[in-house]
């Protein structure tokens, strides 16, 4: 069977000539369309079972400050894993969009969730700066495609790239960071610029995969 990225890529090459971001950006979201809702539903369930395992194998503790965040409907669901982890005891950090960066709101019972800007649900409550998250463990963070080398293609605002660029590399210290997709999201190679981020994982509703970023 062939999945909705797959086929997009096999019709129109492996990827754009070149370093065209937009043009990838445009056949990724196509292809998330695609998917129906039961794709979506049970990627979803096996997602929450992966950051588990993922979380399990990098013993992050029993009380481990985790970023996640909340799905727009064609991207891969973390509400299951989020929950997952709460359940857990984990604190579970969701960020909230300001003009040129991102603050954190910590996930609790009973909070009220609204549409942001770019239609992203955000939580209220009490937020910080990505400068206060000095104790996270693990980045769970969306995208729409990334490769064995780590390197990620996000939506195109850059919030994501600028934060990581606050954060210490997990090599000395800082979190892993870990990029959520779906499984055939994950191709040969990414369109890349001197400012994108890489990450140390890949986690799909079917594995866990590390990038040579995470040895480099």
């Amino acid at each position: 069977m062939a999945y909705p990225c797959e086929a997009a890529f096999r019709q129109h090459g492996s990827m754009p000539p070149g370093n065209d971001k937009a043009a990838a950006r445009r056949r990724l979201r196509g292809a998330r369309a695609a998917r129906s809702d039961a794709q979506r539903a049970a990627a979803g369930r096996a997602l929450a079972a992966r950051v588990i395992e993922l979380v399990d194998i990098e013993g992050a503790g029993p009380r481990a400050d985790i970023t996640a965040y909340l799905a727009l409907p064609t991207e891969p669901s973390l509400d299951e894993a989020i929950e997952a982890l709460r359940a857990r005891g984990h604190r579970v950090w969701v960020p909230r969009i300001l003009p040129t960066s991102l603050e954190w709101v910590a996930l609790e019972d009973g909070q009220r969730i609204r549409l942001g800007p770019l239609s992203i649900r955000q939580p209220d409550g009490p937020a910080v700066s990505a400068e206060s998250l000095a104790a996270v463990r693990l980045v769970l963070l969306p995208g729409l495609a990334a490769d064995r080398d780590g390197h990620r293609l996000g939506q195109g605002g850059g919030y994501y790239d600028r934060f990581l660029a606050t954060l210490a590399p997990a090599a000395v210290g800082g979190p892993l960071r870990a990029v959520v997709l779906f499984d055939d999201e994950v191709i040969s190679s990414v369109p890349t610029e001197v400012h994108d981020q890489r990450v140390d994982v890949i986690v799909t509703p079917g594995r866990i995969v590390r990038t040579t970023s995470a040895t480099s």
